[in-house]
């Protein structure tokens, strides 16, 4: 493995113990105000997917304007 993938997968890594930090913790304190673990999962699932859809979109906007003449990005 190169030493570029090799950060990018400490990096990569070191994101989902932070992430899986945060989750914890939210999910802790939305049990705590009642809520059950598969309603918190279900609801997280669905809001990480359209998070997702909308960073394509957005992803999708930002590529169609850098190939459009007088836009920057211009080729």
């Amino acid at each position: 493995m190169s030493e570029l993938e090799l950060r990018r997968e400490a990096r990569k890594a070191d994101c989902r113990k932070l992430v899986e930090t945060a989750m914890s913790n939210m999910f802790e304190q939305l049990r705590s105000r009642g809520f059950s673990e598969g309603e918190i999962a279900l609801t997280l699932a669905d809001a990480a997917e359209e998070y997702v859809i909308e960073l394509a979109a957005k992803r999708a906007r930002t590529h169609h304007t850098a190939n459009i003449p007088g836009r920057h990005g211009r080729r």
